[in-house]
């Protein structure tokens, strides 16, 4: 069974969210994907880009990764999407400002 895991990263650090990523290690043998998103905090996490007018730039862009991910981690490995499972193991990012932290790792590792 595949794995999709984001995390959020602000400052100042929220002590109970901490990244802990004990799950994400432990698991073996599967195509795994963990990302940690630079300066994301909950309420953008949470918050309807909808109804929140001016956004900065950076959110929007890790609200659409955010997305578009996770369809792609369904359609590749639900649907079965060759394509999809390409992009997976691609950098989505033009920015490099938007991750703090991006772990990918393929099935055996």
């Amino acid at each position: 069974m595949p794995f999709l895991e984001f995390h959020q990263h602000e400052q100042p650090a929220n002590e109970s969210l901490q990244l802990n990523t004990s799950v994400f290690d432990s698991l073996t043998g599967i195509d795994r994907f963990s990302f940690v998103l630079q300066d994301f905090g909950h309420a953008y996490l949470t918050g309807n880009l909808v109804v929140v007018p001016d956004l900065p730039k950076k959110i929007v862009q890790q609200h659409e990764f955010w997305y578009s991910s996770i369809k792609a981690f369904f359609d590749a490995y639900l649907k079965k999407d060759e394509n999809m499972y390409e992009n997976l193991w691609n950098s989505k990012s033009s920015e490099p400002l938007l991750f703090k932290n991006e772990r990918i790792q393929a099935e055996g590792e």
